[in-house]
């Protein structure tokens, strides 16, 4: 079973310092960013809010292999950066048992809007963009799906008179996919979201607590409190060295990928999304854009443009 996890993995060394400094030093901290991490996670239901339910019993953890993540700069100007997370999970013995892309941590400094999670109607999840009133000293954590789609986007603030520097946030989102894809729940179909990401020198501790809602319609209806605990450790860079090739391979097409999101989401404030149409997803097609293109990616300008239309196409697809 392939365990994904859809959280901040990231460290230096020297990054708890930088955090103290400000506004402009935790961007400047966080573009410099690279490198080989090891995660240890832990997810688990804690109390039952619905009169009947359950606790699932199971833990969601590292379990039988060990996670690593190679955290790459892709992109970042005055005001953001984009650090792509790419997952490698070994045996015990050291073995590769598989690579993949994960998710993308994009971080906005002053943020001017952000899209917010309005809940699921019907077939489809319904976004609408927020306008920030008080950009200054605000930060915007955006966290993408494995297919670059919106996984959710939260806006806090990093408090520095700790002694520890500390970010928090709230947000709605959709379940997230550890639940439906690795666990085969379907009791619930939102989560709201609590997360402190603390900076402990050369390790992060992301604590997460978040409450599992069942939403139908507008109607809300609370189903279970979970505790998440994150922890990540950096590791020498050449322990992540199979993934990091791996990765660079591949990136060309993604970085099309990354530019047909940023051209789609500038349209338009409001839209719903369809998880399945024609009977396949959109991380599915997207995929199969990848595998007939990985090697056409960089040949022309033209070609690459052809590529990009068809990854809008399969966006605009689903999307309402």
């Amino acid at each position: 079973m392939k365990v994904l996890v859809c959280i901040l993995v990231l460290l230096t060394a020297s990054f708890g310092t930088d955090v103290s400094e400000g506004a402009s030093a935790d961007l400047g901290a966080l573009k410099s960013l690279e490198g080989c991490f090891i995660v240890d996670y832990t997810f688990a239901e804690t109390k039952s809010l619905t009169k009947g339910f359950e606790l699932d019993s199971r833990v969601y953890d590292v379990g039988g292999y060990v996670v690593k993540e190679w955290v790459k700069r892709v992109d970042g100007d005055s005001e953001s950066v984009r650090l792509q997370h790419f997952m490698q999970a070994e045996a015990h013995s050291g073995a590769v048992m598989f690579m993949m892309r994960h998710h993308a941590e994009i971080w906005h400094q002053s943020p001017q809007s952000y899209f917010q999670y309005e809940g699921r109607y019907g077939d489809s999840d319904q976004w609408n963009r927020k306008t920030v009133t008080d950009p200054q000293e605000k930060w915007l954590r955006e966290i993408t799906g494995l297919d670059d789609g919106l996984r959710y986007q939260c806006l806090g603030q990093w408090a520095t008179d700790l002694a520890y520097s500390k970010f928090s946030c709230d947000a709605y989102a959709p379940i997230p996919g550890r639940e439906t894809r690795d666990m085969g729940r379907k009791d619930y179909n939102t989560l709201s979201r609590h997360t402190d990401v603390t900076v402990y020198g050369a390790s992060w501790y992301e604590k997460q607590n978040n409450t599992k809602i069942v939403f139908d319609q507008g109607n809300q209806r609370s189903l279970a409190e979970e505790i998440g605990k994150i922890w990540s450790v950096r590791i020498p860079d050449s322990e992540c060295a199979e993934v990091s090739a791996w990765a660079d391979e591949r990136q060309p097409f993604w970085d099309l990928l990354a530019e047909a999101w940023e051209l789609e989401l500038s349209q338009g404030d409001s839209f719903k999304e369809v998880k399945l149409v024609d009977g396949s997803t959109r991380s599915d097609k997207i995929e199969a854009l990848l595998k007939e293109n990985i090697d056409k990616v960089g040949n022309s300008p033209a070609g690459d443009q052809i590529i990009l239309e068809k990854l809008r196409k399969v966006i605009i697809q689903h999307r309402q």
